[in-house]
């Protein structure tokens, strides 16, 4: 399956399939997908169950061959092991959208717009909402130079000391809330 000329493949856990509720429970996936690279990186997010006050949230990290959709490589983090990992929970409250484009309105001043057709595609899917209202989906990419590159940028490169080949301990004993 392609979404905006990304190609998704089945999700995969190192050699075996990841179980339903990790994908299933994703409020937050993001992809950095440089232009003339054989694969891409994809970060999902889900919500872990626990008996804090604090919630507490997994970090699935997904490299994947961009032909295929396969996964070459998985690693885990969450933000009981990983101090950096809520920083970009929270840092993401920061990140603006794109503005809405009008075609033959002006996107800057003097009407330039500018395209490339190399960089690294950036996109991001999460649930959003506006102030008092119920949630829904919010999706959008970029290029780069912009503040969602910056974000996913900044946020693989803090959370790089945090991977771990093992997934937390609370989505292996299945221990997971889907109250997003």
């Amino acid at each position: 399956m392609t979404f905006g000329g990304v190609i998704f493949g089945p999700t995969l856990l190192l050699a075996a399939q990841a179980p339903d509720y990790v994908t299933s429970g994703s409020f937050l996936t993001f992809h950095a997908s440089p232009a003339f690279s054989e694969s891409y990186v994809s970060v999902d997010v889900g919500r872990l169950k626990g008996e804090d006050s604090e919630p507490a949230y997994w970090f699935m990290w997904r490299e994947r061959d961009k032909s295929s959709g396969e996964v070459r490589k998985s690693r885990w983090t969450d933000t009981k092991n990983c101090d950096a990992a809520s920083s970009v929970l929270t840092s993401l409250h920061g990140v603006s959208p794109p503005r809405v484009s009008i075609p033959g309105y002006e996107v800057s001043p003097g009407g330039g717009i500018r395209i490339m057709g190399d960089g690294v595609h950036y996109e991001i899917s999460v649930r959003a909402h506006y102030s008092g209202t119920e949630g829904s989906d919010l999706s959008f990419s970029s290029n780069v130079g912009t503040p969602l590159a910056e974000w996913i940028e900044g946020s693989l490169e803090v959370l790089e000391p945090c991977w771990s080949s093992e997934a937390p301990a609370a989505l292996a004993e299945k221990e997971f809330s889907l109250n997003l």
